[in-house]
Formats: structure tokens, C-alpha cells, sequence
């Protein structure tokens, strides 16, 4: 097992099995727990840093988080383009 670095709050626990993981506190396993349970999931796309930028400003300047506003674009997306569009949504 690597050395773990003492300013890591995480910590190596052993599964029933011999492997071992990564264990956070008792905050981020609360937070996973909740995430899983909600259906959450965190994607990464490549973005340009300028259109990124103007995005953030935009989302400040009406009050709205950067989340919130591209659940509405993707919804309104959604609605417009996928041949199902408000019935999949309905459960969403």
C-alpha cells in the first residue's frame, strides 16, 4: 500500500473481500449517499475557457446558478429535439 500523505483526511479502509479503498468523511459519504439516492451524476465536457467565462458571468448577472440554468437548457433541448420530449421528462 502507497504512503498516504498525512495532510489527506481521507483514509484506507479494507472491504470484507481484502481490497482495499478510499474513504472521505463522514461529510462526502453523506453527500454520496444523498447524490446516489437523488440520481445525480457529475459529467466533464471541454469548453472553451472565453465561452465558459461569459456563461458564469451570464448566470450571475440573472441570479441563477450555472446548474440550474443548463438543467433548463437541457430540458427546453430536450423537449424540442428527442422524439419523446415532455414524456421523458415527466419521471425527471
Amino acid at each position: 500500500m502507497d504512503k498516504i500523505d498525512p495532510m489527506d483526511y481521507r483514509q484506507f479502509r479494507q472491504r470484507s473481500d481484502g481490497s482495499t479503498y478510499l474513504e472521505g468523511d463522514a461529510h462526502t459519504r453523506a453527500n454520496t449517499k444523498w447524490q446516489k439516492k437523488k440520481g445525480l451524476i457529475s459529467k466533464s465536457y471541454k469548453l472553451s475557457a472565453a465561452l465558459v467565462e461569459l456563461y458564469a458571468e451570464a448566470c450571475e448577472e440573472n441570479e441563477i446558478s450555472q446548474a440550474k440554468a443548463l438543467t433548463k437548457h437541457m430540458r427546453n433541448y430536450i423537449t424540442r429535439h428527442h422524439p419523446d420530449g415532455r414524456e421523458a421528462l415527466e419521471d425527471i
